[in-house]
């Protein structure tokens, strides 16, 4: 059961004034538009995981792994591919500023079952426990 549900686990991103979802079209606007290297690669890593390709999303993610917003990402990656060494080795309690998310107003969202909860660090621990170490 697990497994399944895991399967139908999923990162959208949300445009916090109307409540959208962002598209392909939006994210690809932020990469072209973006003058950051940085940054543009966070963008690069955002589009992947909207692709559901998840390894190419955390390359992209790593080499941004300065922000917050990258590891937050890069945790709810390792979960969808059960990888409990990605998991541990950037799990940290120190996430807490997102000013990327705010800078561009939008915040991703794990939808399950087309039920949507903004991606925090709690959801993350309750995640990890239910598919990463089985209890």
């Amino acid at each position: 059961m697990v497994n399944n549900e895991l399967k139908i686990l999923k990162l959208v991103f949300k445009d916090l004034k109307n409540g959208n979802d962002l598209t392909f079209k939006d994210i690809e606007f932020l990469i072209k538009n973006c003058k950051e290297y940085e940054l543009k690669n966070f963008f690069r890593g955002c589009k992947h995981i909207l692709e559901r390709h998840y390894t190419e999303a955390i390359k992209w993610l790593q080499l941004a792994d300065n922000f917050d917003e990258s590891i937050l990402l890069i945790l709810f990656c390792s979960i969808k591919l059960k990888d409990n060494f990605l998991f541990d080795e950037y799990k940290s309690n120190n996430l807490k500023n997102f000013p990327v998310f705010d800078r561009y107003n939008f915040y991703p969202f794990v939808r399950i079952k087309d039920k949507d909860r903004k991606l925090s660090v709690k959801l993350l621990k309750e995640l990890e426990k239910k598919y990463l170490r089985g209890n």
